[in-house]
């Protein structure tokens, strides 16, 4: 489980880094329940508006890109976000039980 949450992690660093202005900030944290792991940027006017459902569907299997955020959801037990040309902020959320 250790290399989802590494692998889902790195992708949203990325996005974030690519798509956020060239920067971001990674925080961890955890509860009794899951290892949360927060990525928020602070976002680019110059940004592509984000897809309306950013990782709920598979992407097109010939897509170039757009995979990501799909990859990040099916690795995390719940993934959040708050995609903004100001900032955005993602949050994994990973079982401990399953992350142990």
């Amino acid at each position: 489980m250790t290399h989802d949450i590494v692998t889902a992690v790195h992708e949203t660093v990325v996005n974030s880094v690519r798509h956020g202005g060239g920067r971001g900030v990674l925080r961890l944290r955890s509860d009794s329940e899951y290892v949360i792991c927060e990525i928020s940027d602070p976002g680019t006017l110059a940004a592509p508006p984000a897809p309306p459902f950013p990782g709920h569907l598979p992407p097109d299997p010939g897509a170039a890109s757009g995979h990501g955020m799909w990859v990040v959801r099916q690795l995390s037990d719940l993934a959040t976000q708050t995609l903004d040309p100001t900032g955005s902020v993602v949050r994994l959320y990973f079982r401990r039980s399953a992350a142990v």
